[in-house]
């Protein structure tokens, strides 16, 4: 027998009496802890003429609504992506739409962040190529430099030669002069004697 006919057999066989009489209290209790029990499920007091139990197909339909979700994570499996698999099962499941907009602001605010890094790499870009161009520049003053020192210690090795000819010649040239100085006044004091 269900509760509601519980009730309704209970107050069939209880006359109605005064409150003092402690059955009409039963009575009362009877259908508080009916109203209690239907509360506690959460579900509307249901009349005599439907059926207590879901029929089949509604167990059914909410079997698949509750295996549905694990049999989408489990899917994977089939083409063998056991990693994809656990990541779903361990993977809290979203219950409400996520919000974007703090994504988007992030995004905006790294795209700005990207176009000034983009800026400041075209200014060091320009920067490097007019160092580049200074220190070629410096390259080929140095490289000038270079063949003017090489070219420079060329004509000092010349002119050191020259110079050492000169010199050879111009001790020469004194010795005899100092030689025919000697002659000459050995005539003379010979002369003279």
């Amino acid at each position: 027998m269900s509760e509601a006919k519980v009730g309704s057999v209970v107050e069939a066989k209880t006359p109605r009496e005064t409150p003092d009489d402690g059955v009409g209290r039963k009575r009362t209790n009877v259908d508080r802890t009916d109203e209690a029990f239907h509360g506690a499920l959460g579900r509307p007091e249901q009349s005599s003429a439907k059926p207590s139990h879901p029929s089949g197909f509604q167990r059914t339909t909410s079997a698949i609504r509750t295996l549905l979700p694990l049999v989408q994570k489990v899917l994977p499996l089939l083409d063998g992506n056991i990693a994809l698999v656990a990541a779903n099962l361990l993977a809290p499941r979203l219950q409400a739409p996520v919000d974007l907009r703090p994504v988007e602001a992030g995004l905006a605010k790294l795209h700005a962040e990207l176009s000034e890094l983009h800026n400041k790499n075209a200014e060091h870009d320009a920067a490097f190529k007019r160092i580049g161009a200074e220190i070629e520049t410096v390259k080929e003053a140095l490289e000038r430099s270079a063949l003017e020192q090489k070219e420079l210690a060329h004509e000092v090795s010349r002119t050191r030669a020259r110079m050492t000819v000169f010199s050879v010649v111009g001790v020469i040239v004194l010795i005899a002069s100092l030689a025919v100085d000697v002659v000459l006044l050995l005539r003379v004091q010979q002369v003279l004697h």
